[in-house]
């Protein structure tokens, strides 16, 4: 994806670091099991998709050979690309995930994180694959309910400090420790003051997500987006069609929804044990409420240009130009809105319209792992449900207590 005024493309690494004299093998055999497992989605191919497979088994072979005759090889670029190739031909195939898609590689990339290296200071291609690395580290995180480890985040400190990833991650590790803390919380059944706790954790994500609105809203011209009334995509939903510079922007404003949105059920999970009924409280409900369902429009405002529906101007095509990287960008902000309980029928209907077409059209099966799944997504494992899960066992806990005290 070529760079825009944005000063940044997305994948725009993978042709210069592929094609530098110290490109490893394993990183000339993963490129070609990506695009050969690509096709084969797309045209329906079995015998692309074996040769996929091949390249694929002949990569992982490779990794492990260049692992053992040189681990500091481990350092470089070419094999953090590789590890990331390995990660989107999975994604492609659908093939090695589990329940939770977007916790797969978690501890790979964070070996490539723990290991930066000064050239990152004057290389853009490295720096922007550390940064895509990252983005992919700060979801499996959000959704782990887990802060990464110190020294596996300490590079931002180093080369490029201008982008939106470098200026929005503080507010990730926040949103995170608040997860975290409240799943530490929820999960104490028996603490006299978990109540009260659960209190202050609702006052400081409230807080929060108050700095994390303040905060884009003040962002430069740059990375702002314009949006024009939904009247020619054929569909009710979305309201609004927002045109980005590029897809890295409009991605990371997803990212950024997506954030929001997880602050905002775990806000609406501990409302609903507090309890408390007063005016202002009730008002403060039902303002999180409206807001899920403005970040949810809004990520389905991203859905014509990011799948290539409509021209930078915001007009439709009218033969729509499928863009695969779109998809990919989209399946984890669709994932997220597919899984939010509380929003009309009608999102939930759009967001499996929009799979489908990443599925088919594509060739990304991980859409149709996601659509297949869509019936389990409300049993994730969000951390909403894990304080309400928390709340009915309650009751038993203490009942076995009693018993063993007396």
């Amino acid at each position: 994806m070529a760079e825009g005024r944005t000063g940044y493309g997305y994948f725009d690494f993978i042709p210069s670091i592929s094609a530098s004299a110290d490109a490893l093998p394993c990183l000339k055999s993963a490129l070609p099991a990506v695009a050969l497992a690509n096709a084969a989605k797309q045209r329906n191919q079995l015998d692309l998709l074996w040769r996929a497979r091949q390249k694929y088994g002949e990569t992982l072979s490779l990794v492990k050979q260049t692992l053992r005759a040189s681990p500091d090889l481990c350092a470089g670029d070419s094999l953090r690309l590789t590890i990331l190739m390995l990660s989107l031909y999975e994604l492609i195939t659908g093939e090695g995930f589990m329940k939770n898609f977007w916790d797969s590689h978690h501890e790979g990339r964070l070996m490539i994180l723990r290991r930066p290296t000064e050239h990152l200071r004057y290389n853009r291609p490295a720096w922007n694959l550390y940064r895509v690395t990252h983005t992919h580290l700060m979801t499996g995180c959000l959704l782990r309910r887990k802060c990464p480890p110190e020294d596996a985040i300490t590079w931002l400190s180093m080369g490029h400090q201008n982008g939106l990833i470098e200026k929005t991650n503080p507010f990730f590790i926040r949103v995170i420790r608040v997860l975290a803390h409240t799943q530490d919380v929820a999960r104490s059944w028996l603490e006299p003051m978990r109540s009260q706790k659960l209190r202050e954790i609702m006052q400081h994500g409230t807080d929060l997500d108050r700095d994390i609105t303040n905060f884009m809203r003040s962002l430069p011209s740059v990375w702002r987006y314009t949006s024009f009334p939904n009247n020619g995509t054929g569909t009710t939903l979305p309201k609004f069609i927002h045109v980005h510079e590029d897809l890295f922007t409009a991605g990371s404003w997803n990212a950024w929804r997506c954030m929001r949105i997880r602050l905002i059920q775990v806000l609406l999970a501990i409302a609903e044990l507090v309890g408390e009924d007063s005016r202002d409280f009730n008002s403060q409900l039902m303002t999180w409420r409206r807001t899920l369902t403005d970040l949810a429009d809004d990520v389905c405002s991203t859905t014509p240009f990011l799948l290539g529906e409509i021209d930078s101007q915001g007009v439709p095509r009218g033969t729509p130009k499928g863009v695969a990287l779109g998809g990919y960008m989209l399946l984890y902000p669709l994932h997220i809105v597919l899984a939010v309980q509380e929003l009309p029928e009608s999102y939930h209907r759009f967001v499996e319209s929009k799979l489908t077409y990443i599925a088919k059209t594509m060739g990304i099966e991980q859409a149709s792992i996601i659509l297949k799944a869509s019936k389990m997504l409300k049993n994730f494992p969000v951390i909403g449900d894990i304080v309400l899960e928390a709340e009915r066992f309650m009751p038993s806990l203490k009942g076995c207590q009693q018993a063993i005290e007396e």
